[in-house]
């Protein structure tokens, strides 16, 4: 038979495939959308552009977005766009898409395994109640508006919880928080130094810059001292990368202390009391060293370089605003008195406590009360006033967890012969404890920081479960 009798089929043609039409079709959509923002507002579409090149990233490697948070969150007051948003918004709404992004891809099992409900189901529940709860105070609080601001922050930096067990995957996206923790707060030193952004009030002169008061910039240096300070006990890195860790350490230490924050100092002397307990074994004498040094230095720079309206600020809590700070707290516990149980309402604190000032009981700044609405400069008097019991029970568990946490990593670590590991979740546990102590003086409820480094800890244990060691990190085991 010939070739002939045969009938050709033609060869299917390849059907297009989804990805070669979208990519286009997004390019276009993102060129025609930004075109439109341009002519609104120039500012959205510089947004926009800025949001573009930064998805790509994040989405491919959420732990980029998380550093670039963690650095930009110190320096949130210079990163508006425009005055139209921050970049530390931009950043944390692509790593939200990206959570979102991750959540809708992965298959159901391997999302259960790695989501932060299977992992943490206690603080979850914790999270996810406490928000419940600040929105049920809508209905009661005086100012609604006010409480509705408040749960949409909470709600932010509580989404940090699920993206950081996302984005911290190993070891190393640990080290790289750390590092960028680190950068973030020194570049803000120099800034305060260079720029001269010396807070000065009846010769107090106070270190504060890129709009970080020196309270808030005193607690966060804190805890560079600290991790800096547990991570010289490295005993296998080399003498030179111990040396340089020293040196940030003193550097720091010496910030700490032209802060002036009284807040910070006592979060600082919390942790040193706890550190030669929590360094765990075979590091004690190094912590105790460091406890000698901070003491003499601390007693060696307010005895012989710091001015005297400096001292008596430390010396003396009645002065540069401890008088205020009292008016706020009594204040707030005429709310707590009045309603224990619900609270005034979430973010009602600066509006409802007019109402608590003409009680019973010396006043001597209510201005602060009438004029100018100050938060309580307590985040546990803050939570307990605004949401009550159940709200501070609540906060409180949240809290207790990332502490537990924090410590159950450095178990998990030290079991595994990772002693890097286990002093960056030492150095966490400590630093956690000193900023639950500054925060009794502190107003920062919202400070990205803070909840930073809460969401850091159950990350720690889900990298501790998976991690596997580096040779230079392993102890060697006895022979039998």
């Amino acid at each position: 038979m010939s070739d002939s009798a045969y009938i050709a089929t033609p060869r299917p043609r390849p059907a297009v495939g989804v990805p070669a039409v979208v990519f286009p079709a997004a390019i276009v959509c993102s060129a025609v959308l930004l075109g439109l923002l341009a002519a609104i507002r120039p500012q959205f579409a510089l947004a926009g552009i800025f949001g573009l090149i930064l998805a790509p990233l994040i989405f491919a490697r959420p732990i980029i977005g998380l550093c670039a948070l963690v650095f930009m969150s110190f320096l949130e007051t210079y990163s508006g766009l425009a005055g139209v948003v921050s970049v530390t918004k931009l950043i944390g709404a692509i790593l939200i898409l990206a959570w979102l992004g991750i959540a809708a891809t992965s298959k159901s099992r391997d999302w259960s395994n790695r989501g932060l409900v299977s992992r943490e189901p206690l603080l979850s529940a914790a999270l996810v109640l406490f928000i419940g709860w600040a929105v049920a105070s809508l209905a009661w609080a005086e100012a609604p508006s006010a409480a509705l601001s408040s749960v949409v922050r909470y709600a932010l930096n509580f989404a940090l919880f699920p993206i950081a067990i996302i984005a911290v995957r190993n070891r190393g996206h640990v080290l790289w928080l750390v590092g960028t923790f680190l950068a973030g707060a020194f570049v803000v030193v120099s800034l305060g130094v260079l720029d001269g952004s010396i807070q000065s009030a009846s010769s107090e002169d106070r270190l504060s810059a890129a709009g970080v008061n020196p309270n808030q910039l005193g607690t966060y240096l804190v805890v560079v001292v600290i991790v800096a300070a547990t991570l010289t006990a490295n005993r296998r890195w080399s003498p030179t990368s111990r040396a340089a860790v020293f040196a940030i350490t003193a550097l720091g230490g010496i910030a700490v202390l032209m802060t002036l924050s009284r807040g910070a100092l006592m979060g600082l002397a919390a942790a040193l009391i706890l550190a030669p307990l929590a360094i765990g074994r075979g590091k004690r004498a190094i912590a105790l060293l460091f406890v000698v040094i901070a003491v003499v230095g601390t007693v060696a720079f307010y005895a012989a370089l710091a001015p005297a309206g400096s001292v008596q600020r430390v010396t003396h809590p009645g002065r540069g605003g401890g008088t205020g700070r009292e008016d706020l707290w009594r204040v707030g516990w005429r709310m707590v008195e009045d309603k224990p149980v619900a609270g005034v309402g979430a973010g009602n604190f600066p509006v409802s406590s007019v109402h608590y000032l003409l009680r019973p009981g010396k006043t001597e700044r209510d201005e602060i009360i009438v004029d100018k609405q100050k938060v309580a400069h307590n985040i546990y008097l803050t939570v307990l006033s605004e949401l009550g019991t159940i709200g501070l029970a609540l906060f409180a568990l949240i809290l207790g967890q990332c502490l537990i946490r924090a410590g159950q990593a450095a178990r998990l670590f030290r079991d595994r012969g990772d002693l890097t590991m286990e002093l960056v979740a030492r150095g966490l546990f400590l630093a956690l404890v000193s900023l639950f102590v500054a925060d009794f003086f502190s107003s920062a409820l919202y400070s990205k920081q803070l909840w930073l480094l809460l969401a850091i800890a159950p990350a720690l244990v889900a990298v501790a479960n998976r991690s596997e060691v580096s040779a230079a990190d392993v102890r060697p085991r006895p022979r039998h």
